[in-house]
């Protein structure tokens, strides 16, 4: 379905053909017209001359916002609402300053199945959000040129139907999207390590797959984990990656801290490990990890990116496993600089010896255990694309170490270059994206 503006028209008016109605077979005088969380009641008038697959609006009444006229909608009627969309926003930046010539390229990717989707999808910035007009400034890929030439256009949208949240908002405005959008948008709260261990950890058969987690508080918390573990981790609470994450083990010489990414520090003195305590945590606040004790394969550690999402369905699904295999010797797992990626079907069967029936079965497992946590997290939000890490011991006991809800949706493309995966990567929550706001 199109939209065809009428500029003639200076009242709140809708046109259709009256070959419409066989498709709605009752269509009432007024309706209220519903974009993206814009409503207005309006009269409907009927043309002769237009075509069966266009909406005529008035252009009067679309004053705050773009309603793109180049784009294909679905419409639906649901009494005397008439709802035309899909309205899709994705928050790729907090500034819009930060949005980046290769952030446009990587943006166009996601465009590969919007004649599925159809609607508007937008791009934009959290300080691009009017909380008071209810309209965001962002970014459309526009493709409806000659010889298929597409560009970047700037424009100002209402507030969508759906938000698909990637990047930290201000609370004011969180506030707001989430008392507009109620339940759709994605990452509606922003986890951190902590949370994740106190929403989950209340859940038996999701947290005998979670390492035990405590605050790092002073050197005895730190005894008594080791006491526990022997060998412990300790990571920020709110970091990402590798960075700030420590092996700690105790021996006679005292304590080692070890730093995946620069080495190891050995401190004799309690005062000194306390006084150490307490500088991590000025700087960042920390979190003590129970170690697991890993397979290793070839002297590299390794774990496993899965990744699950939502489609059309509104179910989880796995859309991928992939597994990153460490540079030898060392306890990170970062494929850059020696390492390695694999899919995370062969790599079961590598490290463990597996046939293709029991790496089948133990991806489903991981499968089941990750999406059992993620029906859990949503108690407090809503989310639908998330980036699971996650270690399976010398036993071949799951464990899941963090779930990213920013995962960076290239990964399957620059680890094993499996186009296909990445197709469905950006493509998936998109299709949820559409079902949620009804379409």
């Amino acid at each position: 379905m199109y939209i065809k503006y009428f500029s003639n028209s200076l009242k709140n008016e809708v046109f259709f053909s009256k070959q419409m109605l066989s498709k709605f077979q009752v269509i009432p005088r007024k309706v209220i017209l519903n974009i993206g969380i814009w409503r207005r009641e309006v009269e409907v008038k009927f043309k002769d001359d237009l075509e069966f697959n266009t909406i005529g609006i008035s252009k009067y009444m679309i004053k705050d916002f773009t309603l793109l006229d180049s784009v294909e909608y679905e419409i639906r009627m649901e009494g005397r609402n008439l709802h035309i969309g899909p309205v899709i926003a994705y928050l790729v930046e907090t500034k819009k300053e930060n949005i980046s010539s290769k952030d446009f390229q990587r943006m166009q990717n996601y465009y590969i199945n919007y004649k599925d989707i159809k609607g508007i999808l937008y791009f934009c910035a959290a300080d691009q959000i009017n909380i008071e007009n209810r309209t965001i400034g962002g970014y459309y890929y526009d493709n409806s040129g000659e010889n298929d030439q597409g560009q970047w256009k700037e424009a100002i949208f209402p507030y969508p139907g759906v938000m698909i949240k990637k990047r930290y908002m201000p609370p004011k405005v969180n506030e707001d999207i989430i008392d507009k959008l109620g339940d759709k948008i994605f990452n509606s709260f922003f986890f951190t390590k902590w949370d994740m261990w106190e929403l989950l950890s209340p859940y038996e058969n999701v947290r005998e797959s979670l390492p035990y987690t405590e605050k790092l508080s002073n050197i005895q918390a730190l005894d008594r984990m080791i006491e526990k573990f022997d060998t412990i981790y300790l990571k920020q609470v709110r970091g990402y990656q590798s960075k700030g994450i420590l092996k700690v083990e105790k021996s006679q010489g005292g304590y080692s801290f070890i730093d995946i990414l620069e080495g190891p520090t050995t401190i004799s003195n309690p005062q000194e490990v306390d006084k150490f305590i307490n500088e991590l945590n000025e700087e960042k606040a920390y979190i003590m990890q129970q170690g697991i004790k890993l397979k290793k394969y070839h002297d590299r550690m390794f774990d496993l990116r899965v990744i699950l999402q939502k489609d059309k369905s509104m179910e989880w699904s796995l859309t991928g496993i992939i597994a990153r295999f460490g540079k030898k010797g060392s306890i990170a797992t970062k494929i850059s600089g020696g390492g390695f990626a694999l899919t995370g079907y062969e790599a079961l069967k590598r490290v463990f010896k597996m046939n293709e029936k029991e790496a089948f079965l133990k991806q489903e497992e991981i499968a089941h255990i990750c999406i059992e946590a993620c029906k859990k997290l949503e108690g407090v939000g809503n989310y639908g694309d998330v980036g699971i890490d996650v270690m399976v011991d010398e036993n071949r006991k799951v464990w899941i170490l963090e779930i990213n809800k920013t995962h960076d949706h290239r990964f399957p493309l620059y680890s094993i270059e499996d186009t296909e995966m990445y197709h469905k990567v950006v493509s998936k929550p998109l299709e949820y994206a559409k079902a949620l706001a009804g379409f």
